[in-house]
Order: structure tokens, then C-alpha cells, then sequence
């Protein structure tokens, strides 16, 4: 069996794979895109103020407690600007105590001991999560139709 007799056997097998991999590489591209724009970067932040809220809503003092997504603040938080000095001072109070019961939560897991979580009162955290998600839900509505804070539309590769 030469080569053109494999090709023909698996053509399909093989466009589907190169098919399959520039799906999953336009994707990423557009997904990383996003988070580029005001708007993107606002709704990523939107995202994780409420997945905050909600694991505050089931706050334990245990070491096993899920930590508080603060991935999207630390990649945007140079590039926010745009926003309302009012609520990037929220924002940043917010994503900075986030990141303080981080902290504890890692030194309760690594110690093995429950007693680092005692030092945390998430009752400071209910109201700058209401006020962050308050912020920005104004903020996106707002400047939802707005061209500048727009994607951009793309070509194929760019």
C-alpha cells in the first residue's frame, strides 16, 4: 500500500481533524479577543462578581470552601479607565478583599487547620458585592450600544 492508497482511505478522517483544529483555534482567538474589549472585559468581571456573590452566599468557615474568582480583575485591572472612578474604587476594594480570603483559604489548606478561616468576615464583602454588580450592570447597559466600546469585527485571520 503506497501513500495516495492511505490518503484516499482516511481523506475524510483528515479534513474532519484539520477542520476540527482550525474550529477550536478561531475560537480561542475569538474568545481571547473579547476580553479585549470594554465590554468584554466588563462582562468577564460581571461574571465573577456573581460567582463571588453566590459562593458568599454558602460561605462556611472550612478550609474546603471554593476560592473567589479574581482571574479576570488581575488581567483588566490596568485597563479599566474607562469605567467610573466611583466604581473602579469599589472594583479594586472588591477584588482586593477577594483576594485576602484567597489568601486564607490557601493558608488553611496548606496548615491543614480551619483556624485561618476564623480571621475572615465576609459580611465586608455582601455589600461591595452588591455594589460592584450594581456598577457594572449600570455600566453595561449603558454603554452596551456603543460602537467604541464595541468588538470590532474581525476578519478570518485577524
Amino acid at each position: 500500500m503506497d501513500l495516495g492508497e492511505i490518503l484516499q482511505k482516511y481523506i475524510i478522517v483528515i479534513v474532519m481533524v484539520l477542520l476540527l483544529a482550525f474550529n477550536i483555534f478561531i475560537k480561542s482567538r475569538r474568545g481571547q479577543g473579547q476580553q479585549k474589549t470594554p465590554l468584554g472585559a466588563v462582562g468577564a468581571l460581571l461574571t465573577e462578581v456573581d460567582y463571588n456573590h453566590k459562593l458568599l452566599a454558602t460561605f462556611s468557615y472550612h478550609r474546603q470552601l471554593n476560592r473567589f474568582q479574581t482571574a479576570s480583575w488581575e488581567r483588566n485591572k490596568g485597563k479599566l479607565d474607562f469605567l467610573p472612578h466611583g466604581l473602579l474604587t469599589v472594583l479594586t476594594d472588591t477584588f482586593r478583599l477577594a483576594a485576602d480570603f484567597n489568601e486564607r483559604i490557601d493558608m488553611s489548606r496548606k496548615h491543614k487547620s480551619d483556624s485561618y478561616m476564623a480571621s475572615i468576615d465576609e459580611r465586608k464583602m455582601q455589600p461591595l458585592l452588591e455594589k460592584s454588580r450594581q456598577g457594572l450592570e449600570e455600566w453595561f447597559e449603558a454603554n452596551r450600544q456603543n460602537p467604541e466600546y464595541s468588538p470590532k469585527r474581525r476578519g478570518l485571520f485577524g
